[in-house]
């Protein structure tokens, strides 16, 4: 499904080398948050030992940055669980990311009850009306931005994201790649 180049990006994505003072540093997440939304059964972060810091991968520090935004827009946590859920069953973020680097614009849908997709432009509308006759709210959160300023703010051990003349670079393990 996706090129060896892809491929390589998306497992130092998963690499979970991220400290929890690198994420609340460069995110408006909180410990206080990290540590609610862990005692919840929000996500599951690793930890080397039960008093060490948790670690999370670039991929973990993007869904949790698009919960925080849906939660500051006044959706409850136990809505906002199932869509978490479905962020670490399916490829929705990896997509997120090719789409970022192609130039094309990315947003998540949700009905926040059984619902959810990432979507570009032209994808977004043959969805909606297909969708059109079902009376639930839905939400579109155009999330390119946040997935950029992530990408390109937080270094790990294993990867690190530039952007050179409109063309996003990552360096994963110091060898660049351009896909």
């Amino acid at each position: 499904m996706w090129s060896e180049g892809w491929n390589r990006i998306f497992e130092a994505l998963n690499d979970k080398t991220i400290l929890c003072n690198q994420l609340t540093k460069h995110t408006d997440i909180t410990y206080r948050m990290i540590n609610d939304w862990d005692s919840r059964g929000m996500f599951d972060a690793e930890r080397q030992t039960i008093r060490g810091w948790r670690k999370f991968s670039m991929l973990d520090v993007i869904k949790l940055s698009i919960i925080k935004k849906l939660k500051d827009e006044g959706f409850p946590l136990y809505r906002l669980k199932g869509m978490l859920s479905w962020l670490e069953c399916n490829p929705a973020i990896e997509f997120g990311i090719k789409q970022l680097v192609e130039n094309t614009n990315c947003y998540l849908y949700t009905d926040l009850e059984d619902e959810y997709g990432i979507y570009s432009d032209e994808e977004l509308l043959d969805f909606l009306k297909v969708k059109k006759e079902k009376e639930r709210i839905s939400i579109i959160v155009p999330i390119n931005h946040l997935i950029k300023n992530i990408l390109i703010s937080i270094k790990s051990t294993s990867l690190e994201v530039k952007i050179e003349s409109g063309q996003y670079m990552f360096k994963i393990n110091g060898v660049w790649i351009v896909p």
